[in-house]
């Protein structure tokens, strides 16, 4: 009965915004951040993370139901997040992932959100909310990149 602080304004935007927020995201990126995509999700580093090496997966299309995805669909889900997690294997990283999916009038959109638990936060995060993050969104995405 409690939506999360950060959930409610994410929702709070996507009412705002004329377009959808994923959407228009990958397109002013341009596919700068893009680190992986197949036919149907993308993979990207956003542009503001709240920690190092933060990936997020983007479905290309509108749909918000993750149980209704077909076995085709949830199989490239999987290897998407596969090569995410396998980098992150690679620099012994511990993690954290979350599904969401948000709806914005006709338009819903389902992502995931890979978050890697490398630092510890101090009393500048725990008290502001802001988060001090020692990698640029271009560094985490030359890191994924790289196989």
């Amino acid at each position: 009965s409690v939506m999360p602080s950060r959930a409610l304004q994410l929702v709070q935007m996507l009412a705002q915004q004329g377009e959808c927020l994923f959407c228009s995201s990958i397109k002013a990126e341009g596919g700068g951040s893009l680190l992986f995509e197949n036919e149907d999700f993308y993979s990207i580093a956003p542009r503001s993370p709240r920690i190092s090496f933060e990936a997020w997966i983007l479905a290309k299309a509108h749909r918000d139901d993750f149980e209704a995805f077909g076995q085709e669909t949830m199989r490239r889900l999987a290897l998407l997040l596969q090569k995410v997690l396998l980098r992150l294997k690679t620099i012994n990283a511990p993690y954290c992932f979350y599904l969401s999916s948000y709806k914005n009038k006709n338009n819903s959109h389902f992502h995931m959100e890979i978050l890697p638990r490398m630092q510890v936060w101090g009393g500048f995060e725990l008290a502001s909310g802001d988060y001090i993050i020692t990698t640029s969104p271009e560094e985490a995405g030359q890191f994924y990149r790289e196989s």
